[in-house]
């Protein structure tokens, strides 16, 4: 249950995302309410591999209506699940996307009498919306909601899909007024925005999303800055084909790996003070094409 899942923060499959340290303090108020305390977990999945470019998780909570939720995680503060996120300009789906897909399915195939909504944060919203959009056409009648929290969108054809189509009428989309990373590829066409008391970039942790009676306090529109930087995204995605997308994603993280950190923040940092011969050495091997 809930009551149980603070030893999961202690374990060695848990790595340091960007909302670890409130995690902590969230969980413990969940497991000891009584709207969610009692809640069922089950199937907890967890896959890193270096050699495939994965970074993924993924877990089924079990509700007090019979009904089931099917949460995907975001991506974690390693490289490996930050390079599976650039991929993700790539036509062909990203190894988490797939494995999404066969979590998904296998899940409403053992809980055949239940409702199903599905769900994540950021990578884990993209997750839930690619897994949602490429189920069979009889699976998705299944599915109550779909909630993409801050994700970004998905490659043009998954987003031309009559898979999408009908997933995108249960879809609720939500982003922070100077959302960055949900306005990213083919997003949805419908979404709410939320105030956030963070700033830019900043404001992708749903922690800074400002909640009043239970809801969220909604905004009119995007700020100014969120609807530039979206424009001017998709306008140099839309220049690179992808041949040069893939060597963009390598090459930015060619230079990333020589520093030989596994992680974004302190110890990316740490890396490059420690290994500057070899950051040189990445960035020369650049073709200047």
């Amino acid at each position: 249950t809930l009551r149980e899942l603070n030893v999961l923060m202690d374990s060695k499959d848990y790595v340091q995302g960007m909302t670890a340290n409130d995690d902590r303090h969230l969980l413990p108020l969940v497991a000891r309410s009584e709207r969610f305390g009692d809640t069922r977990l089950y199937d907890y999945v967890h896959e890193f591999s270096e050699d495939e470019d994965k970074q993924f998780a993924a877990v089924t909570f079990l509700l007090a209506d019979g009904s089931i939720f099917v949460s995907f995680r975001g991506t974690d503060g390693s490289l490996v699940g930050w390079k599976e996120d650039f991929n993700l300009c790539l036509p062909t789906p990203i190894p988490s996307q797939t494995q999404a897909r066969e979590y998904l399915r296998a899940t409403m195939e053992t809980c055949l009498q239940r409702s199903v909504m599905v769900g994540g944060h950021s990578k884990g919203g993209n997750l839930a919306m690619y897994a949602t959009a490429t189920l069979p056409e009889d699976m998705q009648h299944r599915l109550k909601a779909v909630y993409s929290n801050d994700a970004p969108g998905l490659n043009d054809t998954v987003f031309l899909s009559d898979g999408y189509k009908h997933m995108e009428l249960i879809l609720h989309a939500f982003v922070p007024q100077s959302s960055i990373i949900g306005m990213l590829l083919m997003h949805p066409k419908s979404y709410t925005v939320i105030r956030s008391n963070s700033v830019s970039v900043f404001q992708h942790n749903p922690y800074t999303w400002q909640v009043e009676q239970g809801r969220f306090i909604r905004e009119k529109e995007l700020q100014n800055s969120s609807v530039f930087i979206e424009k001017v995204l998709k306008g140099w995605l839309a220049e690179l084909d992808e041949d040069h997308r893939q060597q963009f994603v390598n090459m930015l993280f060619g230079i990333l790996q020589a520093t030989e950190a596994k992680s974004f923040g302190k110890d990316l940092w740490l890396g490059a003070l420690r290994n500057p011969k070899a950051i040189v050495t990445a960035v020369q091997g650049i073709d200047a094409n």
